[in-house]
């Protein structure tokens, strides 16, 4: 399936236009899926940063679409295009993923 684009393998989803823009932006596409039950992981490449919150409601749709009982999007960016005003984003992110953060980067500059 690396070969297919997201929008090719996930075929019953139809996204607004935001959402299909981002999607289609991907230059690099990797599908894990669990049958029973239905677990899915999906490894999207990029050339720029998008907000966490729209990768977010993609999930929620598919998941709720496909009836899994997981689906998981894992956006890979270059380090080039992250600075200091996605920390948030990641502390937040590295939190969803099992990570300790609270109170790590307390006093953090």
């Amino acid at each position: 399936m690396a070969d297919k684009k997201f929008l090719e393998v996930f075929t019953r989803y139809l996204p607004d236009t935001e959402k299909r823009t981002l999607l289609e932006s991907a230059y690099e596409t990797k599908v894990k899926y669990q049958r029973e039950p239905m677990r899915v992981e999906v490894d999207l490449f990029f050339d720029r940063h998008f907000d966490a919150e729209i990768i977010y409601e993609i999930e929620d749709e598919l998941r709720t679409l496909y009836g899994a009982e997981s689906f998981k999007i894992l956006p890979h960016f270059s380090s080039e295009v992250f600075n200091i005003e996605y920390f948030s984003e990641i502390a937040t992110e590295a939190a969803l993923c099992g990570a300790v953060t609270n109170g790590f980067f307390s006093g953090a500059e």
